[in-house]
């Protein structure tokens, strides 16, 4: 057992490392590419951009509400996390305990079924309708519990409030258990949370991407986490700006794969 857990720690530096190095090395490469975008004025497209690179700067305009395609509840954001979960049991100790455990779907964007994923609402840049996958890069952590309840009664939802906190859950079901205190006779239940962009948000950002007809899709060279950046700003600002990002991370995956190894050969000479 002491091995493999060496073992494994060795392995987990090794790939960190790797990761790290990879990062550095394409920081670069990432920032000639940003700084090569064809920077657009007042969110203008012109067609003889089709097919370049190109950073457009302005206030996202989203088709609001966003509304979940599984179950029809509106929501006042551009983007938002949808995390189902259901009652399960599993055995610990050699006894069964029943808790809610997160049911996770496939990384699509706005999956029907009924399993955790990302939203996102149409939303336009100046003349571009920006794609899904960019969307998603604006933080949706604000955990939301104001529901319009016509809107959840018309869908056929109800909404549970957590005792002693401000969260709301909702469920198809006529009731949920409340808290911790779970059974056999819970499992199989299930509850929805979304989590939402900061109300107070501008929605002011400089996108990176590739014009394709009306749309402003990823770039396959560019990370999304480096494609948008919040306010205005030009191409040598974002290409700084996501220089700074790329060697943070860099320089966590290396702390980390260091940490991994360190603690991978004490467990060898233990």
């Amino acid at each position: 057992m002491r091995i493999i857990k060496g073992v494994g720690l060795l392995l987990l530096g090794a790939v960190l490392l790797f990761f790290s190095v990879k990062i550095v090395l394409g920081a670069p490469e990432t920032t000639d590419r940003i700084n090569s975008a064809i920077q657009i004025k007042n969110g203008k497209m012109a067609t003889e951009n089709e097919g370049k690179l190109v950073s457009v700067s302005g206030t996202l305009q989203p088709a609001l509400p966003l509304v979940d395609p599984l179950n029809g509840v509106e929501l006042p954001t551009i983007h938002a996390d949808r995390k189902v979960q259901a009652v399960k049991g599993k055995t610990v100790d050699n006894k069964i305990i029943f808790t809610w455990e997160p049911v996770n779907g496939k990384t699509l964007i706005n999956d029907p079924a009924f399993v955790s994923t990302p939203l996102a609402a149409e939303a336009k840049l100046g003349d571009f309708i920006v794609d899904p996958k960019l969307i998603m890069q604006l933080n949706a952590g604000i955990v939301f519990s104001d529901y319009d309840l016509a809107n959840l009664d018309s869908v056929g939802i109800n909404a549970f409030q957590q005792s002693k906190l401000d969260t709301v859950y909702l469920s198809p079901e006529d009731s949920i258990p409340v808290g911790d205190s779970l059974s056999a006779a819970n499992e199989g239940k299930m509850r929805i949370e979304y989590t939402i962009v900061d109300p107070n948000d501008p929605l002011e950002y400089t996108i990176i991407g590739i014009q394709k007809g009306n749309n402003l899709i990823p770039d396959e060279e560019i990370a999304l986490s480096n494609s948008v950046h919040k306010g205005i700003a030009n191409t040598q600002e974002v290409a700084e700006s996501s220089k700074a990002t790329t060697w943070g991370g860099a320089g966590l995956a290396f702390a980390l794969a260091a940490l991994s190894i360190f603690f991978g050969i004490r467990v060898f000479r233990q």
